[in-house]
């Protein structure tokens, strides 16, 4: 049964109905001034996606499914069905299914969407994208986590998807708020990789870099001329050649590796437990075939910038990249000193105030999340990021 709220933002039944007036935050009865201008317009292409992704933004968005689309997704949440995408004051005609493993939800809950506008519409697109993830940040209590992790990558250099939050309604239900991420795909790559694009993204999960593991790896998006695989075994093959004294130049020879050893800097020194560096998890990594080169691309880090997990930053460590540094003593020279950069950047850049700001955007969205599984406290991440610089360099120094 629909939570008895308003109307929420652009509130149409389809891309033909009249506009009606909508909700802007919610707080039991503020309207939104700004309605569906005109259903019967076609949505604008507007390629600016870096616009919609913008710090500081927090959308209305309303998915209108027609009766026998939520019936489709009861019977089969993964495939695909005919649903209606709005924000802006405008409406798009989309494909909805539901996502997750662990935080799988029905439509009686709080799920996870995939949201495709290509779906009717080779060409459709939404801000220049086929499509985009409406998370439902059920595990993180301050719906931080991931925002504030992807920003630092993107800062530091380190390929990461986009991110931003929506307060979402489903037909007449305030499902509550949520991350809007960038879906990894092939417009994934062609932003963050623009002159080398045509590679392979493979996802880890449970997955490491060593002979005879493989196959662990998922093909995200596959190379136009590529056998999937093979690069990936060329790779291992060349990291288990490697000596114990020679990782770091092996791994210069492989990896882009000022891009890597950030990477792996900010996984741990987050305290992520559900990633490469800790659990060999929620990560990607991208073949850049032009350049010979090889990118870790962070994913699914809603177990990172935890208060409670203000462990050392080499505390836990299974990730065989790591692992094999740790032997070297130039590869951990150098990843000893990525990391206390990072700690410099942390303190005196502004991460901090991000932090702040962003945590002021969404703590009142976060508390009055009506489908919320955990309690809010949206100011446990900035207690953690202030923190955390006296526990990392306390370990450095012993």
């Amino acid at each position: 049964m629909d939570d008895p709220l308003p109307p929420g933002p652009d509130a149409v039944e389809s891309a033909g109905d009249a506009p009606t007036r909508s909700v802007q935050p919610y707080d039991g009865d503020r309207l939104d001034p700004d309605p569906l201008r005109d259903p019967q317009a076609p949505a604008p292409d507007d390629p600016d996606a870096d616009a919609f992704y913008a710090e500081g933004t927090l959308h209305d968005v309303r998915l209108t499914l027609p009766d026998a689309s939520r019936a489709s997704l009861a019977l089969a949440p993964r495939v695909a069905v005919d649903a209606t995408f709005a924000t802006g004051g405008h409406a798009w005609p989309v494909g909805v299914r539901l996502k997750g493993t662990t935080t799988f939800r029905t439509l009686d809950g709080k799920p996870a969407f995939k949201v495709d506008f290509d779906h009717t519409d080779p060409e459709g697109r939404f801000r220049g994208r086929k499509r985009l993830t409406l998370n439902s940040m059920l595990q993180d209590s301050s719906m931080l986590h991931e925002h504030v992790s992807y920003w630092l990558y993107r800062h530091r250099g380190v390929p990461a998807p986009r991110h931003t939050f929506a307060r979402v309604w489903v037909n007449s239900a305030y499902y509550g708020i949520y991350g809007v991420v960038e879906t990894m795909d092939e417009q994934f790559l062609d932003t963050a990789f623009p002159d080398d694009d045509d590679g392979t993204l493979y996802e880890g999960n449970l997955s490491d870099f060593e002979v005879g593991h493989e196959r662990q790896f998922e093909v995200e998006e596959a190379a136009d001329t590529a056998v999937p695989y093979v690069d990936l075994e060329a790779l291992t093959a060349t990291l288990a050649a490697a000596p114990d004294d020679g990782f770091l130049a092996a791994l210069d020879a492989t990896f882009d590796l000022d891009a890597l050893l950030r990477f792996l800097a900010i996984d741990l020194v987050s305290g992520n437990v559900d990633g490469y560096s800790r659990f060999r998890n929620n990560y990607l990594v991208y073949h850049a075939v032009l350049a010979g080169r090889w990118y870790l691309v962070p994913w699914g880090h809603d177990q990172a910038m935890q208060w409670h997990r203000a462990v050392g930053p080499y505390e836990g460590m299974q990730g065989h990249l790591l692992q094999r540094c740790g032997v070297d003593p130039a590869c951990a020279e150098r990843l000893t000193t990525e990391i206390q950069e990072l700690m410099v950047e942390w303190e005196d850049g502004p991460f901090i105030q991000m932090v702040s700001d962003t945590t002021s955007l969404i703590q009142r969205e976060c508390a009055a999340d009506p489908r919320a599984e955990l309690p809010c406290d949206a100011s446990h991440v900035l207690a953690f990021v202030l923190a955390r610089p006296e526990t990392v360099r306390a370990e450095l120094a012993e």
